[in-house]
């Protein structure tokens, strides 16, 4: 952020002299800025107080010359001083209520879908819950036996760090899948690990990943949203949130048919994702959702295969080079 223009900016604004392409400037920033937004409001608050607090001064002097008229006339100054401060708060109420609206509406859709790019490249942890809406949620895999998707637990930090957790239809084991930003890594029960400094070598079983839309690498995948997609930005039924709704531009686009984005418009976190036309060419859900469950710290080392195994274990290296 350059703040040198940030300031000028955010006076121009108070004093209503931004020009239209200024001012998309400015929500640019503020919505992809926390500090930004921060400094906005505590401007926007010290500009409200002096305002009022001019208006209060000016009160003041004039009550000082109350002496010199008629009864009459100073009830019509009484009631002018408070129709000053009426009007002061009330020009204090609507710059919130304005700083609230353009900080929770973006612009359009390509701002919206920008925001919730960019936040998933920041280093905070999301833990995401997988529900089957429609199709089975069972997926068969080698040795006879099956995943179910219904329950899997996603975890990310960043751009692409990932850990999946899967349970196996025999009610007893998990399959567990990760990518630590070197190496990629899986295992089922007690089995041995594989590892792989392919970040894609053990993603084929994840929801999504025959249409390359995986969850593993969310940046990445929302950012060809914007390419191969219409997409546009609605309310959602949450006044609180925003929503953005994709759909397809032509069936030579890979991924899912729909995808509807629920995120905060502050912070730009997916709070809730649904994927609609998923491939059933080896059966699945033909649609997902990711619930978003928690945002606490997971550890350092929470993304190493190392975290979610008992010492000892065998490792199988398969690397790509």
């Amino acid at each position: 952020m350059n703040s040198k223009r940030l300031d000028y900016l955010l006076n121009c604004y108070l004093d209503g002299e931004l020009s239209p392409d200024e001012k998309h400037e400015l929500q640019n920033i503020l919505l992809s800025d926390p500090e930004a937004r921060r400094q906005f409001w505590r401007d926007a608050q010290l500009h409200s107080s002096l305002r009022l607090l001019g208006e209060q001064e000016l009160g003041e002097r004039e009550a000082r010359k109350w002496h010199k008229y008629p009864e009459t006339y100073k009830i019509v100054r009484i009631r002018r001083k408070v129709w000053i401060g009426v009007a002061a708060s009330a020009a204090a109420a609507v710059l919130v209520v304005f700083l609230g609206i353009l900080l929770t509406r973006p612009l359009d859709a390509s701002t919206a879908l920008q925001q919730v790019i960019d936040a998933t490249s920041q280093a905070d942890d999301r833990t995401y819950t997988v529900s089957v809406l429609k199709g089975d949620p069972v997926r068969p895999i080698s040795g006879g036996r099956a995943l179910t998707l219904e329950g899997a637990v996603i975890y990310l930090r960043g751009k692409d760090h990932y850990v999946v957790v899967q349970n196996l239809t025999d009610g007893e084991r998990q399959r567990v899948t990760g990518f630590d930003g070197e190496l990629s890594w899986s295992f089922i029960g007690n089995g041995a690990v594989n590892v792989s400094d392919d970040p894609r070598r053990f993603r084929s079983n994840l929801p999504g990943s025959h249409h390359d839309f995986a969850f593993t690498n969310l940046h990445d995948e929302l950012d060809r949203l914007g390419e191969g997609y219409d997409v546009q930005l609605r309310d959602a039924e949450d006044s609180v949130l925003r929503r953005l709704s994709a759909s397809k531009k032509s069936r030579n686009v890979r991924g899912p048919r729909d995808v509807e984005i629920w995120f905060d418009p502050n912070s730009g976190t997916i709070l809730k994702l649904e994927l609609y036309g998923l491939p059933q060419a080896r059966g699945g859900p033909r649609a997902i959702r990711l619930s978003l469950t928690d945002q606490l710290d997971l550890g350092a080392d929470f993304f190493s295969h190392a975290a979610h195994h008992e010492d000892g274990r065998e490792i199988r290296t398969n690397l790509s080079k």
